[in-house]
């Protein structure tokens, strides 16, 4: 019982923390061993269960089995919700990346577009407001390109730190790209930078979304940690309080075997003893019975 109970705690603790090594890492190597510990951890229980069964006295393992098992199957369903959260997690990951690559591509070839077209303007002699109406929207594609680093950074950032927080803060910037649009589009009239724009505009807004979706996917997994570690504790305390009960039941055989050895170590010494008063005395009467005739023969 002891034995099954510490092969059930093992392997919960080795399921316990290969899970937790998942969640904080996503690779694949920890959700392998998670999942073939978690198989382990079924298989000792299901032995342990056997055994309770076969021995219909050892109630408390039969008691802690049941509940252990039924942490376990919450857990496994835990970790199916950790799984199912963590390739969520990679699909906005991804999303952000597309989302980032087409912003910087439209932002970049838009202001390439623009620095053309102000040596041109220079070359030709353009009017003074014409030239500064050039720079300011050169001014604005960079702010907007600023804006989409700054989010970016701070995306990651908020990965790298595990700081929700962060991502709070990227998420204002989205206010600010749109200010910065609402001023620009309007002054954009060369049809190819209008697509620029509106593609600019279309990625930033679908980076918000993934941004927005790994949040809710973050959040939801680090509820699932804390009820994943909540029930494989209890599943734990299931094990340790089964353990402890074979423990005092085999405390206590071992007391009642000690107290039996004791009693039948006086038994045998006051057998042995009233053992040689009777040979001791059977030896004399037999002495005598024997002796006496024969001096009596010889007298005679």
């Amino acid at each position: 019982e002891v034995g099954m109970a510490n092969e059930v705690e093992r392997s919960a603790l080795l399921t316990m923390y290969a899970w937790r090594g998942y969640a904080f890492t996503e690779q694949e190597n920890f959700l392998t061993e998670g999942k073939k510990q978690l198989a382990a951890t079924q298989r000792a229980l299901e032995t342990a269960r056997k055994h309770a069964e076969a021995y219909p006295k050892l109630v408390a393992l039969k008691e802690n089995v049941q509940n252990a098992q039924d942490r376990v199957n919450t857990y496994v369903r835990l970790s199916e919700q950790t799984e199912t959260l963590v390739n969520a997690m990679h699909g906005d990951r991804e999303a952000m990346n597309a989302a980032a690559a087409s912003y910087m591509e439209n932002c970049g070839a838009f202001l390439s577009n623009m620095n053309e077209a102000l040596e041109k303007e220079i070359a030709d002699g353009a009017e003074a407001d014409k030239l500064k109406e050039r720079v300011w929207k050169i001014t604005s594609i960079n702010d907007i390109i600023d804006l989409g680093n700054d989010t970016r950074i701070k995306a990651w950032r908020a990965q790298a730190l595990r700081d929700l927080k962060l991502v709070d803060e990227a998420m204002q910037n989205f206010t600010k790209m749109e200010a910065q649009f609402s001023k620009l589009a309007p002054t954009v009239r060369n049809p190819v930078n209008v697509k620029q724009l509106e593609a600019t505009q279309k990625a930033g807004g679908d980076y918000r979304l993934a941004m927005l979706s790994l949040q809710k996917h973050w959040t939801e997994l680090d509820g699932i940690n804390v009820q994943r570690t909540k029930v494989g504790v209890e599943a734990l305390d299931s094990a340790q309080k089964t353990a402890t009960a074979g423990l005092e039941q085999t405390q206590n055989i071992a007391d009642q075997a000690v107290s039996n050895l004791s009693s039948a170590s006086t038994a045998m010494i006051g057998g042995l003893s009233v053992g040689v008063l009777i040979g001791i005395f059977t030896a004399v009467f037999l002495t005598k019975g024997i002796t006496g005739p024969v001096s009596k023969g010889v007298q005679f």
